[in-house]
């Protein structure tokens, strides 16, 4: 079974990208979310990788999580713009969106 075909049988994998999911308002997202995924039957994997390019260096590391989204893991992405652009422009969020 190639992987197109052993894909079409599995389960619908969402992804989310967030920066966080400690503070209150990041914490709603992704239960929304969850709960949208779980009444629809899907898989849910949770990418929090901080803010885009953070001012602290040491928090800029986080960021690599968003490399590792890709079509062979997720079928779809929601991603929490908001939370990530917290230290760049929106163009610069929806450029880091185009990328998916």
């Amino acid at each position: 079974m190639n992987a197109r075909d052993r894909k079409a049988r599995e389960r619908l994998t969402i992804g989310l990208l967030i920066d966080n999911i400690w503070d209150p308002i990041a914490w709603e997202v992704w239960a929304g979310v969850d709960d949208v995924a779980t009444e629809q039957g899907a898989n849910l994997l949770c990418f929090v990788g901080g803010a885009l390019r953070p001012s602290a260096t040491a928090l800029v590391q986080g960021n690599v999580l968003y490399d590792l989204v890709s079509a062979e893991n997720v079928d779809g992405l929601a991603i929490w713009g908001g939370g990530l652009g917290q230290f760049v422009s929106p163009e610069q969020v929806e450029s880091f969106c185009e990328r998916y």
